[in-house]
């Protein structure tokens, strides 16, 4: 049986991404690590489309998933003229795809939204659609390697939980003029399971001094 993911990235997030979340120097280096391993591959948790974009640009043989449907929706719209490019919505521990791939890419969100089980269930179902001497790739955050986090871990560091929202957040313009702005805090923290539970709101601003429209997604 699994488990309902619990993620914010649909809605006004997924439009974040799409309208300025582009680039990085982790591209290059999935990038590199497709071409050195093999095609076909596949981008797990491809959100908008950063790093696929590139890739299919690239001539690459990449396909690409996601858990939030307004994610791939979004990714969608950049991929229009490319009748090449294969979309799912599925998460990681349900993945079933009709393929099999030789490299296997997750930049940024292993272990986002579920449980240990979830993560455990999903490299199993990575290694079904591997190759025979295929590579899973994928990056890892590990928040004690930051001294001042680390502190944190310890209870008489410990911050009161949950934290407020900061009074002002990160605020940019859509290309149809209208502005997002981001905040962010944590809600809970568990040092024992390395399980940090975060908060996220957007304010969809449609004219200067109007309401915004709000949508809050929690993890």
């Amino acid at each position: 049986m699994t488990t309902p993911h619990r993620t914010w990235h649909y809605g006004l997030m997924a439009r974040w991404w799409a309208e300025f979340v582009e680039g990085g120097a982790d591209v290059e280096y999935f990038q590199s690590l497709i071409e050195q391993n093999g095609q076909p591959a596949l981008d797990l948790g491809c959100g908008t489309g950063r790093l696929l974009a590139q890739f299919r640009r690239s001539g690459l043989d990449v396909d690409g998933c996601d858990i939030s449907e307004d994610m791939i929706a979004r990714c969608r719209e950049q991929f229009g003229d490319d009748p090449g490019a294969q979309l799912y919505v599925q998460a990681t521990n349900e993945l079933e795809r009709p393929r099999r791939y030789q490299t296997v890419i997750i930049c940024g969100s292993f272990g986002i939204g579920g449980t240990r089980r979830d993560d455990m269930e999903g490299l199993r179902r990575i290694h079904q659609h591997l190759l025979p001497g295929g590579l899973l790739a994928f990056d890892l955050y590990i928040p004690n390697v930051n001294d001042k986090i680390w502190r944190t871990w310890l209870n008489e560091n410990r911050p009161m939980l949950p934290s407020p929202w900061s009074r002002r957040g990160d605020r940019r313009r859509c290309e149809d003029g209208t502005e997002l702005e981001m905040k962010g805090r944590v809600l809970d923290f568990d040092p024992l399971n390395q399980v940090s539970t975060r908060g996220v709101k957007i304010d969809h601003w449609r004219a200067m001094n109007s309401s915004p429209a709000r949508r809050v997604r929690f993890r």
